[in-house]
């Protein structure tokens, strides 16, 4: 009896810890961003790095009101906002040519970015095109934004508790 008492508790205290225990950031859960100019002019990059500074805010934002679930209907309504973003710096620069913006997995090489290095293989992009889409890309991750997982990782201590833990080194003591 004493065997299977304590073959339940250790079910119950590896369940546990699997409930309580952080998940490792899987890779392919970053949403990363492509944007593509229209041509390499002076203006047209410009444009690029313009948007890339609005678009930014606007994503991290709604994604992180919604614990960074890209559900059908927020990626309507963030394609509109961002879509509706580039057309007016777009316009503002007087550089008018069409702009395209899906939410689409997208192969990438290994990269680094703040410390934080990504593996090759497929993630969830948000890509934007500019005009002809003949100009040089930028590459960025939007969400999580790594700014905040830095602090995060440096500045901030999580601690896990669990009651079966707990309650089982009670029980050893």
């Amino acid at each position: 009896m004493k065997k299977f008492v304590f073959a339940l508790v250790g079910i119950l205290i590896v369940v546990g810890l699997m409930i309580f225990l952080p998940a490792e950031k899987n890779d392919y859960d970053y949403l990363r961003l492509h944007i593509v100019a229209n041509s390499n002019s002076s203006v047209d990059q410009l444009v690029k790095y313009k948007i890339k500074d609005e678009v930014m805010p606007i994503v991290v934002s709604e994604l992180s009101n919604n614990q960074g679930k890209l559900c059908k209907d927020l990626s309507q309504k963030l394609k509109t906002a961002i879509l509706n973003c580039c057309q007016k710096i777009v316009k503002e620069n007087n550089a008018y040519y069409p702009v395209s913006v899906d939410f689409e997995k997208e192969f990438y090489s290994e990269q680094t970015y703040s410390n934080t290095t990504l593996k090759e293989g497929f993630y969830n992009s948000l890509i934007i095109k500019l005009g002809e889409a003949d100009g040089d890309g930028e590459y960025d991750i939007v969400y999580p934004p790594l700014n905040f997982m830095n602090n995060f990782e440096n500045e901030t201590q999580i601690s896990f508790k669990s009651k079966i833990l707990d309650w089982f080194k009670s029980i050893k003591n």
